[in-house]
């Protein structure tokens, strides 16, 4: 708990937020290169509260659900989890990702998207 709290206070949170909203920017892009499918940022109100990538769909745009994209994403290489919020609606947390992991998320998220 200790060491908890002194990383606390010496981490420089700015930093560490303009880090995440970079990753989710990242994402963004190569997200939006996809016709039909919406990707932007979400902070959530109350817990994680930082950015988050999220992804929507109309139904005519894709034939797959948010929960069939999740299962495809853990059933690749490599196994990625990711959150479904809805029917058409998936949330990517990136505050737990070390550095260059955004990337792979979005390349796979791409094929998934892409059909590839």
């Amino acid at each position: 708990l200790l060491a908890a709290i002194e990383r606390y206070l010496k981490v420089d949170h700015d930093a560490e937020y303009r880090e995440l909203e970079r990753r989710v920017n990242y994402m963004i892009r190569a997200m939006s290169r996809i016709p039909g499918l919406k990707a932007e940022t979400h902070v959530p109100p109350i817990a994680n509260h930082v950015p988050h990538l999220r992804l929507t769909w109309e139904k005519d745009a894709f034939d797959f659900n948010a929960g069939q994209v999740a299962r495809k994403m853990m059933e690749g290489d490599p196994p990625i989890a990711i959150s479904r919020r809805g029917e058409r609606l998936l949330h990517v947390s990136v505050w737990m990702m070390r550095p260059g992991e955004h990337e792979i998320v979005a390349r796979r998220l791409e094929e998934v998207f892409k059909g590839v």
